[in-house]
């Protein structure tokens, strides 16, 4: 009996330890927002008539959804998986009204994650493209 109370003593012990030390690198390994550098990266909408607008961005956000927001160039709003963009530079695409959304691709390929959850990389190249369904 004595040594059963022990050996979870012990595992218990283990396992605060594990915790506090996860705890102390993740604290310290993240950087505040104020201390990040500044990266720079571009975006190329691509409308309807197939026209171009390259914009490129400095900002110390760290996805690219925060920093279009940040900037004025989507607008949208959250839903059940995340931002829907339905504005890029002041043209609207909303599919339930007009068939049309706003697609993006990273390295021209459908990205599998959305704006607000896509790091930053400046090597990359993002495209909000309107599209037909």
């Amino acid at each position: 009996m004595k040594k059963s109370v022990l050996q979870l003593s012990s595992l218990f012990l283990c396992i605060l330890l594990i915790a506090a030390s996860a705890l102390c690198i993740t604290s310290c390994t993240s950087v505040p927002e104020a201390e990040k550098e500044p990266v720079t990266f571009s975006v190329t909408v691509v409308f309807e008539d197939g026209q171009k607008e390259t914009k490129t961005l400095t900002t110390e956000k760290s996805t690219v959804g925060d920093a279009l927001l940040e900037a004025g160039i989507i607008e949208g709003d959250e839903g059940l998986y995340g931002l829907y963009v339905k504005k890029v530079l002041g043209v609207f695409a909303e599919y339930e009204t007009t068939g049309t959304y706003w697609a993006f691709y990273i390295d021209g390929e459908y990205a599998p994650t959305g704006v607000e959850m896509t790091a930053i990389d400046p090597e990359k190249t993002y495209e909000l493209r309107v599209e037909k369904a």
